[in-house]
């Protein structure tokens, strides 16, 4: 038809349209290499510009050791390491140094439990006594219909951060799961969000009874092997036998110290393991990015069904709205929050350990994603490196986020310690009046004893001691723990006319039916 079509043409036009087919075909090649060169320069020109303020907030945050990689259209177009391992030391970060990335590793169980369902072991909308018929919370109702999505989705109504210091003290996984059930909620259940880690921890018992492996066992068979991140683990003991790993750090008295790795707490990421518990290196984090902007894919080979690997991306639960544009909202979805963005909305999670953190994000295209490692955790500085990667890539105008992230951590902190220290503090008591035995519904025993003439707080297993430092009258502030710091004053006693110490709250540990340590006779 195209044949007989030019045959029928006048002379004086088949040869310009002969002409014009041969510029064409000539062309099209040269075209298209100037399209990949451009789009090629487009990546380098934000590289280039990307990389000078990653070395400036690196700088600007006082983060020791950092690592990062940055994958734009399916492709590692940036990896590199910044800083010391150690502070105070030359030991510098490469690709390969080790870190803990704390809940980050939420986003690899949830991948894990799409992948369950793929094969079978469970469902999404299996209720949890499915799997534990003893396990019980508060509300009989919650208790029924609980189910696996919900304990990826952060909508159970409990308050935020529940059972958080049980970590601290040394509690093991079955106080834990079984005490669940003396927290009240404060919200709605699918209606509230709360940001929780025994969720987590309650998932992997789920994860464990449901395939009858554990869930690090699970981990490795499902998504580290089949990604080949050859170097990630989940447990401390593999954490410490590599030589090439970065040590966690903190501030103490203005001063930048490194944490001790034998400190009785170092060790709760791998308890509440769905969590918390992977450490990783950005060579091997990289290889998660590639994995979620290529569609649940390693390399060639699919690894999620798309059916379950995008679920994981639906917001399940508002959170709050943006600090810097209230007219943009955040939500929880299972594993990554989802924050609305201009242009284009990203997914994002962060992470802390004691002394180390890490940031993964991505745009909602997936077209480009970062990772970034920490062994000072600082969110804000990653929210800032990572906003500024977006801005570059969508076109946005230039911000300085990391001089509005320091404003709002300024603002953070002075919020934190509002209660000033009176300048003449009334007297307290005795100070052996206060020591004794107490207990509480959700976190059972306690004991605040008199040492050196200081007075010291633990529960559970005791594995750790707070140091009593008076605030003022019978309310004292919490110090002595490497890496934690307390809101003030963080113990308020009861005291009776008769000068009687009756019990005491302490801040952060509020979360049960009754939040009152009560003094034992």
């Amino acid at each position: 038809m195209t044949c007989r079509f030019i045959l029928d043409l006048p002379k004086n036009m088949k040869k310009l349209l002969i002409l014009s087919l041969s510029i064409f075909f000539f062309l099209s090649p040269l075209y298209a290499n100037q399209a990949a060169a451009l789009q090629e320069n487009t990546a380098e020109t934000i590289i280039a510009e990307f990389d000078a303020y990653a070395q400036r907030l690196q700088k600007e945050w006082n983060i020791p050791g950092m690592a990062v990689c940055v994958v734009i259209d399916g492709k590692i177009t940036y990896k590199k390491s910044f800083g010391v391992k150690k502070v105070d030391t030359s030991d510098t970060v490469d690709e390969e140094t080790v870190f803990q990335i704390g809940s980050c590793t939420k986003a690899f169980s949830a991948a894990l439990v799409a992948k369950l369902a793929d094969e079978g072991y469970l469902k999404w909308d299996d209720p949890v006594i499915k799997y534990l018929p003893d396990f019980a919370l508060y509300d009989d109702s919650t208790t029924v219909n609980i189910t696996v999505e919900d304990l990826l989705s952060q909508n159970s109504g409990l308050p935020s951060y529940s059972q958080h210091f049980m970590m601290l003290f040394g509690y093991d996984k079955d106080y834990i799961l079984h005490s669940m059930r003396y927290i009240k909620p404060v919200g709605g259940f699918r209606e509230k969000y709360g940001y929780q880690n025994n969720m987590f921890l309650l998932l992997g018992e789920v994860v464990e009874s449901a395939t009858g492996r554990t869930w690090a066992e699970n981990v490795k068979k499902y998504i580290l092997k089949p990604l080949k991140m050859k170097k990630t683990s989940t447990d401390y003991k593999s954490f410490l036998k590599n030589k090439n790993r970065s040590f966690g750090h903190y501030y103490a008295g203005g001063k930048l110290q490194y944490m001790p790795e034998d400190s009785s707490y170092g060790q709760w990421p791998y308890l509440f393991a769905a969590a918390g518990a992977v450490n990783t290196n950005i060579n091997d984090i990289s290889k998660w990015l590639l994995f979620i902007t290529n569609e649940a894919s390693a390399g060639k080979k699919k690894i999620i069904s798309d059916e379950n690997f995008n679920k994981l991306f639906e917001p399940k639960v508002y959170v709050n709205k943006n600090s810097f544009d209230t007219s943009k909202k955040n939500y929880y979805c299972m594993g990554w929050r989802y924050s609305e963005y201009y242009p284009q909305s990203y997914y994002w999670h962060g992470g802390a350990t004691d002394g180390q953190g890490a940031y993964v994000s991505f745009l909602e295209n997936r077209k480009v994603a970062i990772a970034v490692l920490m062994n000072l955790p600082n969110g804000r500085m990653a929210d800032a490196l990572t906003k500024k990667l977006y801005d570059l890539y969508l076109g946005n105008q230039k911000t300085n986020w990391s001089a509005l992230q320091m404003k709002e951590a300024a603002r953070s902190a002075k919020d934190k310690n509002l209660k000033t220290k009176p300048a003449k503090p009334s007297a307290h008591l005795e100070l052996e009046k206060y020591a004794g035995n107490y207990h509480n519904i959700l976190y059972g025993d306690a004991e605040i004893k008199l040492e050196d003439g200081k007075l010291k707080f633990s529960a559970g297993a005791k594995q750790t001691w707070i140091t009593l430092k008076h605030f003022n009258a019978h309310s004292f502030d919490g110090t002595g723990v490497p890496g934690w710091s307390f809101k003030r004053p963080m113990f308020v006693f009861f005291v009776s006319k008769k000068s009687d110490v009756e019990g005491f709250i302490v801040e952060n540990m509020t979360d049960g039916i009754e939040g009152v340590f009560k003094k034992v006779k």
